[in-house]
């Protein structure tokens, strides 16, 4: 169930500062476009929770005196990193600036090839 934001404070501020479930709360839909730097993003005191929870238990890990509790730890956030190095280009493929250079990239490709004489 998703945890509604308080109507006053949402008001008095602009902003949805009530909601702990604010990425789950767009599944499927699409969010409203941030304007301003310091506004943040969908979902990001979630996933500031969820990162700050998890460093802590991997620091845990590294201090554990059993070998293999060190060693799942370690494991752990070696797969962690692959999972968030292939969200991150995943997010940036997704980015309109970046389709727009591929876009770009493409058609100056293309122009490329026809003055070579290849083919277009």
């Amino acid at each position: 169930m998703i945890n509604t934001p308080d109507p006053a404070t949402t008001a008095a501020t602009g902003r949805d500062h009530g909601s702990r479930n604010d990425a789950h709360a767009y599944a499927g839909e699409t969010p409203e476009r941030r304007t301003k730097a310091g506004q943040g993003y969908t979902g990001k005191t979630e996933l500031n929770n969820a990162d700050f929870r998890f460093r802590a238990v991997l620091a845990r890990l590294a201090r554990d005196p059993d070998d293999d509790a060190r060693r799942e730890g370690a494991q752990i956030a070696v797969e962690a990193t692959e999972i968030i190095l292939a969200l991150t280009r995943r997010a940036e493929r997704a980015t309109s600036a970046n389709r727009r250079a591929e876009a770009g990239i493409a058609k100056l490709d293309a122009q490329l090839a026809r003055r070579r004489g290849g083919p277009a």
